[in-house]
């Protein structure tokens, strides 16, 4: 028996987009908005102190290696701030109307 994986693939959403923006609520939205930026914001107070313990380390011990992972630290929060970019436009496109 042959099985037809194009009609099943049709039928799993992509988790990325279960709750598309333009259904929630506004208490929804600002929930959530409210927590990624608090996210945001403790990241990057723990991202701060790591680049001072980078430094402190460097001028102690003279490692450099340190800064590489501290680089990336950046990049890993870029999903979580084009969230909340789009939860901001959402939030400002509804106030207009």
């Amino acid at each position: 028996m042959e099985k037809n994986y194009l009609s099943r693939s049709k039928t799993i959403r992509n988790p990325m987009n279960k709750n598309p923006l333009s259904e929630l609520s506004n208490e929804k939205l600002l929930k959530r908005r409210d927590s990624l930026k608090g996210l945001l914001i403790a990241f990057g107070v723990i991202l701060v102190f790591l680049i001072g313990l980078a430094i402190y380390f460097y001028f102690t011990k003279s490692n450099a290696k340190l800064f590489v992972p501290l680089m990336a630290i950046p990049f890993t929060l870029m999903p979580v701030y084009i969230q909340l970019r789009a939860l901001n436009a959402e939030l400002k496109l509804r106030s207009q109307k």
